[in-house]
């Protein structure tokens, strides 16, 4: 299983920031997935430096729902979201999460220049 995040390497101050996390069955055997909430649960955290600038569930509460998902050799699921930025220029980091009945899956973080 491959899980990455996906956003553009850089966007003008002010632009919304599309950011994917795909998570990908790489193997030859289907994968069993247990997610929570009924429609999938993700966190995407944005830094500058070791400061967190915005996160998608910042107070939000996860719903305590399992969903359980079978990704098929060679599919891919992918979590969607846009981030409406209203930074300065500079230098940002963007990573992801995906909670589980256990570990979570992480991705991250790759970097994203906000432009002025």
């Amino acid at each position: 299983m491959r899980v990455e995040i996906v956003v553009p390497p850089r966007v003008a101050v002010g632009a919304p920031v599309p950011i994917t996390l795909r998570i990908a069955n790489a193997g030859e055997r289907p994968i069993e997935l247990h997610l929570q909430g009924r429609t999938i649960v993700f966190d995407l955290t944005v830094r500058r430096g070791a400061a967190v600038v915005w996160r998608r569930l910042e107070g939000e509460s996860v719903p305590a729902i399992l969903q359980i998902r079978m990704l098929a050799p060679g599919e891919v699921l992918e979590l969607k979201e846009t981030w409406d930025q209203q930074v300065g220029p500079g230098d940002y980091s963007v990573s992801g999460e995906i909670p589980t009945d256990g570990a979570p899956l992480r991705a991250g973080p790759v970097p994203l220049t906000i432009s002025g």
